[in-house]
């Protein structure tokens, strides 16, 4: 019989008790690495839903801008509407003014043919 030192076949009986650990770790390493594959995805998700969500905000900024824009051009046009509608209240005061000092020339003209005539 050949002597064997002791820690020889421990070393042994611990190398095949440590297979099925190792088995676990290595389950646990590819599981932890899914895992990480997955916050990964996650994060890309979020980043992805950031800026979607950037987007949308300046979307809607330059909705809210057009808008504001719309506002105030329609505001410029109720002005210059405002500003035609006097000017056509003063040109038909010119014209009424007109039209009764036509009158009044006629009344004029209508007193001199009859103070000629007589």
């Amino acid at each position: 019989m050949s002597w064997k030192p002791y820690n020889v076949s421990h070393r042994k009986a611990k190398m095949n008790i440590s297979k099925p650990y190792k088995r676990r770790c290595q389950f646990r390493a590819t599981a932890l690495t899914a895992y990480k594959r997955r916050c990964q995805i996650r994060i890309i998700t979020l980043t992805a839903y950031k800026r979607r969500c950037q987007f949308r905000a300046t979307t809607l900024t330059a909705y809210k801008r057009r808008c504001q824009f719309r506002a105030t051009t329609l505001t410029a046009y109720k002005r210059r509407c405002q500003f035609r509608a006097t000017t056509l209240t003063a040109y038909k005061r010119r014209c009424q003014f007109r039209a009764t000092a036509l009158t009044a020339y006629k009344r004029r003209c209508q007193i001199r043919i009859i103070t000629l005539t007589a």
